[in-house]
C-alpha cells in the first residue's frame, strides 16, 4: 500500500524499499532498517507506519526487561541523523483514535486503554520525526454493510474533519450495542492518533505555538466503561510531545482504492494514516525534484513557524463539533490541534514559502 500511493503521488520517483526480516517488528531491527537507509543515503524522504502502540506498551517492556531503554536513546540519535542529513521522515500516527476505556482480555484481566497508547510508539514521541494524522472528506450518502446488502443510514459531512468515527455511532444507536452490526464493529472505533506523548518534553519549535499543550475533548467514555454519545466539550492543558504534525484523508470512507491480488484482481477501499505518511514523502520527492533546490530536510523546524503566519500553507480543523478523533477536536483560533495537528497541507504554497 505504502507503495502504491508514493508512487501514486511521485510516480517518477526512484522508490526504496527497507524490508525488515523477521517475524514481527522490533525496536531493534527498525533502528537497524533507518541506520541502513541513512548510511547509504539514497532517498531524500522515508516513511513508516510501524509503532509499539505507545508509551504505556513501551515502559512495560522496559521494566520486564523485554527492550532496553537505550534503543529508545539509540533511535533518537538515528532520527536525529536524518535531520543532519537532510532526510524528510514522516510515520503514521495511527489508526485508534484516542478512546480511553477498559478491555476485559484474557483470564479475566483488564488492560486499560489510555490516550497516551493510540499512537505509533516510539516514532510519535520523537521529536526528529514528522508525524501525519488523518482527517475525513466532506462527502453525503449511505454507508453500506459488508457486501452492500443494507445500508447503515445517511450521512452527511459538510467540510473535511479530523478523522474519528464518531459520525457513524448515530446510525447505530450507542455503541456499546455493535452486535447489530458486526462487520461494522471494527471500523467503529477507528480514528487517527494524536495528543500527548510523554516519552519526551514538549519540542522546542512546537513551544509557544497556539494550541500545543492545551485541548479541547469530548469524553466519549464514562467512569463506568460506557459510551456517551451526548458527551460535553472540555477543555484541558497537558504536556510533552504534542502529536500528529499534519494531517490528510485516511478515513476508509472517503479513502482510496488499493491493488489486492486474491481470487483475481480486486480494488477495495482502504484508509489509515498508514496511507497519509508514503504520500507526504511522495510529495517531499516532488518538492525536492524541483530544479536548483535542496532537500527539504527536516520539516518541524519550520512548519511550525510558517503555520503561524497570516498566509499559512496549513488549514487547521477548529471546529469543536463533528471534528473528533474519539476524544480530542478543535480550538477555534488556533494553529494546532492534537486530533488533526497544523492541519491540512497547500502544498504549492509549502513549497514555495519553504526554504
Amino acid at each position: 500500500m505504502d507503495v502504491e500511493y508514493v508512487g501514486s503521488v511521485a510516480p517518477q520517483a526512484n522508490v526504496r524499499i527497507y524490508w525488515v526480516r523477521s517475524p514481527y517488528p522490533t525496536v531493534m531491527n527498525m533502528i537497524n532498517a533507518y541506520a541502513t537507509a541513512l548510511n547509504e543515503n539514497k532517498a531524500s524522504s522515508l516513511s513508516t507506519s510501524w509503532g509499539l502502540f505507545g508509551s504505556s506498551y513501551l515502559n512495560l517492556l522496559v521494566r520486564h526487561k523485554v527492550l532496553s531503554s537505550k534503543y529508545l536513546d539509540v533511535l533518537n540519535f538515528v532520527l536525529a541523523q536524518s535531520a543532519i542529513q537532510g532526510v524528510s521522515s514522516f510515520v503514521a500516527s495511527g489508526d485508534t483514535g484516542a478512546l480511553n476505556f477498559d478491555v476485559k482480555g484474557i483470564a479475566g484481566n483488564h488492560l486499560l486503554m489510555d490516550r497516551s497508547i493510540n499512537g505509533n510508539l516510539p516514532f510519535d514521541a520523537n521529536p526528529w520525526i514528522t508525524s501525519t494524522g488523518g482527517t475525513t472528506l466532506p462527502f453525503d450518502g449511505n454507508l453500506p454493510t459488508k457486501g452492500n446488502e443494507k445500508s447503515l443510514g445517511k450521512v452527511t459531512i459538510s467540510s473535511e474533519r479530523s478523522w474519528g468515527t464518531d459520525y457513524i455511532w448515530p446510525l447505530v444507536g450507542n455503541p456499546d450495542r455493535l452486535a447489530q452490526v458486526p462487520d461494522r464493529i471494527d471500523g467503529l472505533l477507528r480514528g487517527s492518533g494524536g495528543g500527548f506523548n510523554k516519552l519526551t518534553s514538549t519540542p522546542t519549535y512546537q513551544q509557544g505555538v497556539p494550541g500545543v499543550n492545551t485541548f479541547n475533548a469530548r469524553n466519549y467514555v464514562s467512569s463506568l466503561n460506557q459510551f456517551v454519545l451526548g458527551a460535553p466539550l472540555v477543555h484541558g492543558t497537558d504536556s510533552g510531545r504534542n502529536y500528529p504534525d499534519v494531517s490528510a484523508d485516511a478515513d476508509p470512507e472517503t479513502g482510496y482504492k488499493v491493488y489486492y491480488k486474491k481470487d483475481g484482481i480486486q480494488w477495495p477501499p482502504s484508509g489509515g494514516t498508514s496511507i497519509v505518511a508514503p504520500q507526504y514523502a511522495a510529495m517531499t520527492a516532488v518538492i525536492n525534484s524541483q530544479p536548483g533546490r535542496a532537500r527539504m530536510g527536516f520539516w518541524n523546524a519550520q512548519i511550525y513557524q510558517l503555520a503561524q503566519k497570516s498566509d499559512s500553507p496549513f488549514h487547521p480543523l477548529n471546529a469543536t463539533t463533528d471534528n473528533s478523533n474519539l476524544y480530542y477536536t478543535g480550538q477555534p483560533g488556533t494553529v494546532y490541534n492534537q486530533a488533526s495537528g497544523l492541519g491540512t497541507t497547500d502544498f504549492a504554497k509549502l513549497a514555495e514559502d519553504y526554504k
